[in-house]
């Protein structure tokens, strides 16, 4: 495996981890605010907290998926299925506009990934495939 795409399937577990210690942030944040809601008078405490802890429960779930994505992309990525490379160009890209913590292993994922290396490496990986299997 190149050196660039290495740095590309460690950059994408990397945010995989960050995603996922977001999401759990996220998930303590609303569980947080319903226990502070609940302790309010009646119903106008919950009205008033329902649109910040719907936020953060939709935060949750980006965040989640987002870093089950980036973990399925690097095993793709280990694997050498052609398909990861699109995945993973997508995910760096989407990573690149969160600001820190995303945008440093984003650049190394679409770098990673978008070079000559990373096509020759997959592009051979499919045609040992293609040549190894036989179909009837």
């Amino acid at each position: 495996m190149p050196e660039r795409v290495r740095t590309a399937r460690f950059s994408l577990g990397v945010a995989g981890y960050m995603s996922l210690a977001s999401a759990a942030l996220f998930l303590f944040i609303f569980i947080s605010g319903l226990a502070a809601a609940g302790r309010g008078n009646g119903t106008f405490q919950l009205v008033r907290h329902m649109l910040p802890g719907t936020m953060t429960l939709v935060l949750f779930f980006v965040s989640a998926v987002l870093g089950l994505a980036c973990f399925i992309a690097a095993s793709k990525i280990n694997r050498r299925q052609p398909s990861a490379r699109l995945a993973g160009l997508a995910l760096g890209i989407l990573l690149l506009p969160l600001f820190p913590f995303g945008t440093v292993p984003g650049a190394f994922v679409v770098s990673g990934l978008a070079g000559r290396e990373a096509g020759q490496w997959f592009g051979a990986g499919r045609a040992a495939r293609g040549s190894s299997g036989g179909s009837l």
